[in-house]
């Protein structure tokens, strides 16, 4: 009969939430892990790329939601110590970070409780490495660094752009640049390695942006702190998990009022990427469009009010679709667009003159 201790250690090596409760109480002594719903579907995300189901996945979720503890951490930790010989590359934006995390990977990986789950594992930990003893590791890296010689089984990216950094149109370009040309040709199987990007938007166009709309199909998975759209989520043991618009992520302690203290004291940019996920308004990348039909008093001198593709204004965008406030007048959602800045600007300007050419023609012309 297999016993108690035998059982435990059975199911963190097999069950991926088990093991991210355990990491947390490695990492973080005497707390209390709340395990909250949202939890569940980003552990569900990362069993998928453990067991090989996934392999290009996007995490993006407000800070301090443990999503670095889960798809960065118990998600390394995991790999690992069930297939040592696997290979792993972690790329953070700041080499702050870096030494960060490789000193949290190296708390968990180098307990006592983590050796009695893999007994097999003989760690050899030096700098930004962990050696398994079986040919396989873990190695840390910083944004643009050199990559010539090291493969890797699994990538993954957290923070890869700090927010501070968010108005650099040169240094995200140059991110996302790097990791396109750079980091997918590390994977030492194209088809079957995995990709994990962990992080928090901070702009229209930032690496998020730019993987989701790029040719490498990634599946995201995208945690606002209140939902801006009905959600529902489908675990892979068949539940489903539902939150409605307006809904925060973490009820126990937080509300819709404390969320619009938030954003009060960020500001609407912020607010919006950061902790909607959202990059309505950005100078590049993804964005929702508004469209406005002409009024009965439009003329061609007040054509930026009505009868245009317009940005909506974040202002907008967080009072609607956070905290249901109606859309302004006339305007209606077209949805998300991948055009770029230019090809969004050749639309709006050509149906405004469609409208001025409206406006000038004959009264028996113009539509009723």
């Amino acid at each position: 009969m297999i016993s108690r201790n035998d059982a435990v250690i059975a199911l963190y090596r097999t069950d991926t939430r088990a093991f991210v409760k355990f990491a947390f109480g490695v990492l973080h002594p005497g707390q209390k892990l709340i395990w909250h719903w949202y939890l569940n579907v980003i552990a569900d995300r990362v069993d998928a790329v453990i067991k090989g189901r996934t392999n290009r996945l996007i995490i993006n979720a407000p800070p301090r939601t443990l999503k670095t503890l889960i798809a960065t951490l118990a998600l390394i930790a995991l790999y690992l110590g069930r297939d040592p010989t696997k290979q792993v590359l972690l790329i953070t934006g700041h080499p702050a970070l870096a030494n960060e995390l490789m000193k949290r990977l190296r708390r968990l990986m180098g307990s006592d409780r983590y050796r009695s789950i893999f007994p097999h594992m003989r760690l050899a930990m030096a700098g930004t490495t962990i050696q398994t003893g079986h040919g396989g590791g873990v190695r840390s890296v910083t944004v643009g660094q050199q990559l010539s010689g090291h493969g890797a089984d699994l990538v993954v990216i957290d923070d890869p752009l700090s927010p501070s950094h968010a108005a650099d149109d040169h240094l995200c370009q140059e991110v996302n640049n790097w990791v396109v040309a750079e980091v997918l040709q590390r994977l030492n199987n194209r088809d079957k390695g995995a990709m994990v990007l962990v992080m928090q938007r901070v702009r229209g166009g930032d690496l998020s942006g730019h993987l989701e709309f790029g040719s490498e199909k990634f599946e995201s998975v995208v945690l606002p702190s209140i939902a801006t759209d009905d959600e529902e989520w489908i675990l892979s043991d068949g539940q489903c998990l539902i939150r409605k618009q307006g809904s925060v992520l973490n009820s126990a302690i937080d509300s819709p009022e404390k969320q619009a203290e938030l954003w009060n004291q960020v500001g609407d940019f912020v607010y919006a990427t950061q902790y909607l996920q959202d990059t309505c308004g950005s100078t590049n990348g993804p964005r929702r469009f508004l469209f406005e039909p002409k009024g009965p008093n439009w003329t061609p001198e007040n054509s930026h009010l009505r009868g245009g593709l317009y940005r909506l204004a974040y202002q907008y965008m967080i009072m609607h679709r956070a905290f249901g406030h109606p859309l302004p007048e006339h305007a209606k959602w077209l949805g998300h667009s991948p055009l770029s800045l230019e090809e969004w600007t050749v639309m709006a300007v050509a149906n405004s003159r469609r409208l001025q050419e409206l406006h000038s023609a004959p009264d028996r012309e113009r539509p009723t």
